[in-house]
């Protein structure tokens, strides 16, 4: 008899010989072929290039688009990675080419790893990868912004939690927004907030599967 005790990640298979005796047995996701979207594989291919986990892209792709790649958002995004018209035409997508799911996730990396070279000086990687995040969800001006709010008023410019996401959202404030280290406006920060972490949450989703 086989009973299933755990699926996915770490899969557990309790098996009883003809005199009883346990066995466990351990498979991988990857010996499964478990998958979390259909486009795995080209998040595992497309990852490398930022040095990421491949659940992270992931992530970062189900956060945009809940893997829908006819979604387009209210603003006017469209596809996997949610590309506006103009940010998609930089990062070499032509009309419709962003709803090519290769070609929409090869160009979301070429913007993260643009992104990641904007917040080079954070040198801890997987707080970059918060402010790459925030970055991709807010544009790099704001997170800026609020990095020098954090410099600024005496707060750790490098860490994200409690920190510089403390001075995105003060960039609502006409106090702050207007200070003259300030050069991107108001911007509406708890959305991005949200954004980091919720791609978090779902990366330990993933992680823990």
């Amino acid at each position: 008899m086989i009973s299933v005790l755990l699926l996915c990640n770490s899969v557990r298979f309790a098996m009883y010989d003809s005199h009883s005796v346990l066995y466990v047995a351990q498979l991988t996701m990857q010996d499964l072929n478990c998958s979390i979207s259909e486009y795995d594989d080209i998040f595992r291919e497309e990852a490398r290039r930022l040095g990421w986990d491949w659940k992270m892209l992931a992530s970062v792709v189900w956060n945009e688009s809940r893997f829908n790649n006819g979604v387009i958002s209210s603003q006017g995004a469209r596809g996997l990675m949610q590309f506006m018209p103009r940010t998609a035409e930089r990062f070499g997508l032509e009309g419709d080419e962003v709803l090519d799911p290769r070609k929409s996730i090869d160009a979301g990396v070429e913007y993260l790893l643009f992104l990641e070279r904007r917040f080079t000086e954070i040198k801890d990687r997987d707080e970059r990868i918060k402010f790459v995040m925030a970055g991709y969800n807010a544009g790099p001006g704001h997170v800026r912004d609020a990095m020098a709010l954090a410099a600024k008023y005496g707060d750790d410019p490098y860490v994200w939690d409690n920190s510089v996401e403390r001075w995105l959202l003060a960039l609502q404030e006409s106090k702050y927004y207007r200070d003259n280290v300030c050069k991107h406006g108001f911007f509406r920060g708890r959305y991005t907030v949200r954004y980091v972490k919720n791609v978090f949450k779902k990366y330990e989703e993933y992680t823990n599967l």
